[in-house]
């Protein structure tokens, strides 16, 4: 995959996402009679901004992220002091933030979640109708199942040969012969029954096939196989119309349980080992993950957008400084103690919470350009 063109892809990914996510924080502010001051795209220092009506439209300089800057939001809970000034401010507090009810100011804040949410839902709906690459098993007759490679263990004939997760195996050429192989049983039966000899596997990798050359191992670890690779059967099935937004609604429910699931996991485990896991991934990550699945098509792309939405929906509603679930958090907190934490306060912890983040993100980023190298 071109990496120019991955690049292109990845960050149209990213600014879908983020307009999408402040776009939710935007029409609810302004549906609640709250004026918006900034809609931006990335993090400042500010690049590019134009005014117009009362808000700034701007492009900063760091793209991983976007804000926008409601009138009053860092006040605290508490309403704006009852000012005589003639000041556009003073003139505005009843459209300041911390004038609105408490059920208002959730809203806004958790409206970039929903987006993120609905985002994901159109999409998996969406991908119900143009088709959904499922693993199927060999007792299930279709047409066009394939056989991919779904992982390949390390230092294996498979990983030295240089095959990789997500290969579709076209065919197995082996002492005069070729497979193409349509169900499991025929993939590895030819692998098995020609242990330490010479075999070509041709796979298509995105839109190119590639020839290997692989001898099976005799005498395999356990659990392995002769040549080091689980393979997975897959066709792709196609739903109806009318049947798609059911079965998105449940596809997105199941896939935000796994993923909170998994995200409770990986941070656990990165508190108990002081290691970040090979399986948290930042913008670097992203972008390669990006490039692959362009190569599988569309529907794996438009699945990995969807899934990256969910991710972003689930961290931003973590009771965190400087994440929307942090302010949350922050509100409910002045609800149940019925007063309000200072301005100057708010601003440090969010600050501090914005400065953690930056730092974490840069650590994810080494970690990901490590895993490249």
């Amino acid at each position: 995959m071109n990496i120019i063109f991955t690049i292109i892809i990845f960050f149209a990914m990213l600014a879908v996402l983020i307009f999408v996510h402040e776009f939710g924080h935007f029409i609810a502010a302004k549906r609640s009679g709250v004026r918006v001051d900034e809609f931006g795209f990335g993090f400042p220092p500010r690049v590019w901004g134009k005014k117009i009506g009362e808000t700034i439209y701007s492009i900063n300089l760091l793209p991983f992220g976007g804000f926008v800057k409601v009138f009053g939001e860092d006040e605290g809970l508490s309403p704006l002091p009852d000012q005589t000034g003639g000041g556009k401010d003073n003139f505005d507090s009843a459209r300041s933030f911390t004038e609105k009810p408490f059920y208002i100011k959730m809203f806004i804040l958790f409206a970039g979640v929903i987006m993120n949410f609905f985002l994901a839902f159109v999409i998996f709906s969406f991908i119900q109708v143009i088709g959904v690459p499922t693993g199927i098993d060999d007792s299930v007759d279709s047409s066009d199942a394939k056989v991919f490679i779904s992982g390949v263990v390390k230092d294996s004939p498979a990983a030295i040969a240089g095959l990789k997760p997500n290969d579709l195996i076209k065919e197995i050429q082996f002492d005069g012969s070729v497979v193409q192989p349509k169900k499991l049983k025929e993939a590895q039966e030819v692998i098995r029954n020609n242990a330490g000899e010479n075999m070509i596997i041709v796979v298509l990798r995105g839109s190119e096939n590639i020839e290997f050359n692989v001898v099976p191992r005799v005498d395999p670890p356990p659990g392995e196989g002769a040549l080091g690779v689980e393979l997975l059967r897959a066709t792709t099935l196609r739903y109806p119309w009318y049947e798609a937004p059911w079965r998105g609604f449940w596809v997105t429910v199941a896939t935000t349980i796994t993923m909170i699931d998994g995200i409770i996991y990986l941070f656990s485990q990165m508190f108990v080992t002081g290691q970040l896991s090979s399986e948290i991934a930042g913008p670097v990550g992203i972008a390669s993950l990006t490039g692959q699945m362009t190569a599988l098509g569309i529907s794996h792309l438009l699945h990995f957008v969807a899934i990256i939405s969910l991710n972003l929906a689930i961290l931003n509603a973590l009771p965190f400084p400087a994440l929307d679930g942090g302010r949350a958090f922050t509100l409910l907190l002045e609800k149940i103690r019925r007063k309000s934490f200072s301005t100057r306060s708010i601003q440090t912890v969010n600050g501090l919470g914005f400065a953690v983040l930056i730092v974490f993100l840069v650590f994810v980023t080494i970690h990901d350009i490590q895993k490249l190298i």
